[in-house]
């Protein structure tokens, strides 16, 4: 059930003085550094002509948006502000939870809208104390979204993008650069611990 502003303040409270478990950023370093890769890859956003469209996550949000297919993703963004001498304009941090894309296999049902409506809508704004829950390792995606999509504030942005085959190239290049906490479908490309065993 979607809370509103006071109630989901209301749990907050509650909770704020038991320790919630932390979310993993582990964006690609080597990735990240390189000024071209990342140059090239702003300028493949805007081989289009369209631009990134940024709304607050509600749970009534499928009604403001587009019938279009493209790139999206959930981006949580706290209230902290940061306000430089310089008069330059101030600055919020904010975390990408998770890449995703709507237009899979010519579907014409898969666009922004019918993805959030069936995928997202039942899960942003909930009630936020699932985060304090005990933490089970071994969540699937889906158990992840219903927990952390509970963050406020909690934006989507999204980017049109007709040509099927060319979103799939840049969702991965998205996922590998990004590396979000909530991805687990694409997750060949993070870091897992090995185990060893002695040799005697």
């Amino acid at each position: 059930m979607y809370l509103n502003d006071t109630e989901f303040e209301e749990v907050i409270r509650k909770y704020q003085d038991q320790s919630a478990r932390g979310l993993m950023f582990k964006p690609d370093l080597a990735r990240m550094l390189n000024y071209k890769d990342c140059n090239n890859l702003s300028n493949d956003f805007k081989f289009e002509g369209k631009k990134w469209e940024r709304l607050k996550a509600v749970e009534n949000l499928a009604s403001r948006l587009p019938i279009e297919r493209g790139l999206y993703m959930f981006v949580w963004t706290p209230s902290l502000e940061f306000l430089f001498a310089d008069e330059s304009p101030s600055h919020k941090l904010s975390w990408v939870l998770y890449v995703g894309k709507a237009g899979v296999e010519n579907g014409t049902r898969d666009t922004f809208k019918d993805r959030y409506k069936s995928d997202y809508k039942g899960k942003v704004g909930t009630d936020p104390k699932k985060i304090w829950d005990k933490f089970d390792e071994r969540k699937s995606r889906d158990q992840l979204l219903t927990r952390y999509l509970t963050l406020r504030p909690l934006e989507y942005w999204y980017l049109p993008i007709r040509d099927l085959n060319y979103l799939q190239t840049l969702e991965t290049r998205l996922l590998k650069l990004l590396n979000p906490p909530l991805n687990t479908q694409h997750a060949g490309h993070k870091v897992h611990p090995v185990k060893t065993s002695p040799a005697f």
